[in-house]
């Protein structure tokens, strides 16, 4: 796979194309009303949160069960002498 041409710079065209769309961006953002931009702050906010959140879950993300459920196993199973190892 070739990468794409580079300026003078070093950096790709590709860079420089993502670096205009991101300045039209927020130049458009900059034009919403006070309401709108507080909206997109939000917005943005409650993404990064969810994003955070899903990180700090990792390998446990997938677990659907009540941390007092899990004590309540793992209580028996120490008890059992069931211990992973």
């Amino acid at each position: 796979m070739r990468s794409a041409p580079a300026d003078k710079l070093g950096h790709s065209r590709k860079a420089g194309s993502n670096e205009r769309y991101l300045d039209k961006i927020i130049e458009e953002v900059r034009t919403l009303p006070p309401e709108g931009q507080q909206q997109l702050r939000e917005l943005l906010d409650h993404e990064a949160r969810t994003a955070e959140l899903r990180r700090i879950q990792g390998k446990y993300a997938h677990l659907t069960t009540s941390i007092n459920a899990f004590a309540a196993r793992k209580a028996e199973e120490v008890a059992r002498g069931d211990r992973p190892r």
